[in-house]
């Protein structure tokens, strides 16, 4: 297989530590601790609560697909050996919940054999959302992840996972649109800032 410059540049700042170091100095001014003043919990299945959730966020989505009680547990089923279900609280109250997935890959040509964590879904009003990332990005770190990659369409959470330190890269996780939903949405490159798109939906998570 050819290597191109890039490959070999890889290589190179790997093997001299260069990598090891840019990887340290941007962990540094891109903290990724949770917040204190709230509890984050890895449960078994989900709770009752979790139309409270849905009716804080969805009027603030241009569109969505919904995420009340129903469509979470199926989109995200127990049955789903993979998957780790997280839930935000203060006190009883429930603030936000997450869903990720872990997985040991094999050969991948994206990732070769890298342990992946990906947040899959996560849903929480803006006041919450910062803690519920944080939280779930280091839930998936402490079951060992050596990348953790999200796709989101709503510029917020793009938004808060860019502060949390996370790149943008290329993607080839397409979204295609009716007509009428694509006039609906409105015109230009940004049409989709205001729409709640994750991994979740559709196809996404069959090759994580």
């Amino acid at each position: 297989m050819r290597q191109g410059p890039k490959g070999i540049l890889a290589r190179l700042a790997a093997s001299s530590g260069v990598a090891a170091v840019a990887g340290a100095a941007w962990r540094r001014t891109h903290s990724c601790a949770p917040p204190s003043g709230c509890s984050f919990e890895e449960i078994a299945s989900w709770p009752s609560d979790l139309n409270a959730v849905w009716k804080s966020c969805r009027d603030d989505f241009h569109f969505a697909l919904a995420r009340d009680a129903r469509a979470v547990q199926d989109l995200h089923p127990a049955s789903q050996s993979r998957l780790h279900r997280y839930v935000l609280r203060r006190g009883n109250g429930l603030l936000g919940w997450s869903a990720g997935l872990f997985t040991q890959m094999r050969e991948s040509p994206y990732f070769g054999n890298l342990l992946v964590g990906t947040i899959l879904d996560a849903l929480a009003p803006p006041e919450h959302l910062d803690a519920l990332l944080a939280h779930t990005y280091h839930g998936l770190r402490e079951l060992g992840a050596d990348l953790i990659v999200a796709n989101y369409t709503h510029e917020r959470w793009r938004g808060r996972f860019r502060r949390l330190g996370f790149f943008n890269g290329p993607s080839n996780y397409l979204l295609a649109l009716s007509k009428p939903l694509a006039a609906a949405l409105g015109p230009g490159p940004n049409a989709l800032d205001r729409a709640y798109m994750s991994r979740a939906d559709g196809d996404g998570r069959l090759n994580l």
